[in-house]
């Protein structure tokens, strides 16, 4: 089982975090990935399992059984293999995401008079998979990333006696807790301003646990932090990857509109995306395109396209959501705060002009921008 000193230090705070769940708002799942087999996902979960407290392994499991459990016996979740099962269970997914924040329940109807329960899914989850799990639990997750030992990183094998000692810490780590719970009750770590969001709240529990067993943690704790923000693939969701590739499509053919069927075309181009086979190994469709981009408030327009009319896109209707969306769309340079929501300009790229097409020579985002200034220059006057 090969480890970075940051993933370490991460495990190791997340283990105690487990024995203090009561104190926090949020409790941070553990994400153990790689891939390929072979690469010590679970014997690491058998680790995490001997130090947590109210280990529960499962090679499998329902939604509605995880609900069950958490109720009945507040374990500590460890999942192994869930890329054989995960992708097809919606309600795991849901209830592993909403079990992320203290409060959030699960509600089912039990008994021969069918009445309305509510599960509590609030508690700590280690979770293995061999290649990626979903977006809405990595982003609720510490992602450690495993590789395949090689010849000379041969580790020692996890023997009787090495989980013995862990059980041992289980116990201090117990103990540990129990003597700290009025630090942890009053923790209130400070977090670094690029931590938002669950990243923030996933944080916040290891900088609280670090801050309270002092020494060296806090600053090791902030040192793991970075370098794992550092090291970090990029872990896009889809519709953050939609609105960059929309962008790029309105850049590159240089319009400020465009039909719903050439965008389509345009995207299940891109070889390296997932358009090609958005569902069920078929091609995104218009339709699945609309129905998409609809959560961004961003619907087909019904428009003259080269004489004819047709349904398609505004580069306009965009701008929001490249703003609040895509993270290299700050920085326009635009100081005034009527434009703070307008798109990042990209360097020229190339265009063809004709009449009737739609296409000209002006860059369209600079003639966006210009329009903009106008109607505030007049406004002004």
């Amino acid at each position: 089982m090969i480890l970075q000193p940051a993933q370490a230090d991460v495990v190791a705070l997340w283990c105690l975090a487990t024995h203090a769940m009561e104190h926090f708002q949020h409790a941070p799942r553990l994400a153990i990935t790689s891939a390929e087999k072979g690469s010590g996902k679970t014997t690491l979960l058998d680790v995490l399992g001997d130090l947590a407290p109210r280990r529960l392994n499962s090679g499998s499991i329902t939604g509605a059984a995880y609900a069950r459990v958490v109720e009945a016996t507040s374990p500590t979740l460890i999942v192994d293999e869930a890329d054989t099962f995960l992708a097809e269970d919606d309600v795991l997914r849901g209830v592993l995401n909403q079990g992320h924040r203290r409060g959030e329940c699960l509600i089912r109807c039990v008994g021969d008079n069918h009445e309305a329960r509510a599960f509590n899914v609030f508690a700590p989850v280690a979770i293995a998979a061999l290649g990626a799990l979903p977006d809405t639990l990595l982003s609720r997750s510490f992602v450690i990333r495993m590789q395949r030992a090689m010849a000379h990183e041969r580790p020692a094998r996890l023997d009787e006696k090495a989980r013995a000692d862990a059980r041992r810490l289980r116990a201090m780590a117990a103990r540990w807790v129990e003597d700290s719970v009025d630090v942890l009750s009053a923790a209130s770590p400070d977090l670094p301003e690029w931590m938002t969001n669950r990243e923030a709240d996933n944080w916040r529990v290891l900088l609280a646990i670090a801050d309270c067993a002092g020494g060296a943690w806090p600053e090791r704790a902030l040192r793991a932090a970075a370098s794992m923000k550092a090291t970090a693939p990029e872990d896009q969701s889809a519709g953050v990857k939609l609105l960059a590739d929309i962008r790029a499509a309105f850049h590159e053919r240089g319009v400020d509109r465009i039909t719903s069927a050439e965008l389509v075309a345009w995207l299940v181009a891109k070889e390296d995306r997932p358009w090609a086979e958005w569902k069920s190994g078929k091609p995104m469709t218009a339709v699945q395109l609309a129905k998409f981009l609809s959560r961004y408030e961003i619907r087909p327009r019904l428009a003259k396209f080269s004489g004819a009319s047709a349904r398609g896109y505004d580069l306009e209707d965009f701008v929001d959501a490249f703003n609040r969306y895509l993270p290299e769309a700050e920085g326009n340079g635009v100081t005034d705060p009527h434009f703070e929501a307008l798109p990042k300009v990209l360097p020229d790229f190339p265009r063809e002009s004709g009449a009737g097409n739609g296409v000209t020579d002006e860059d369209p985002l600079e003639a966006y921008y210009n329009s903009r200034i106008a109607e505030e220059v007049e406004h002004v006057g």
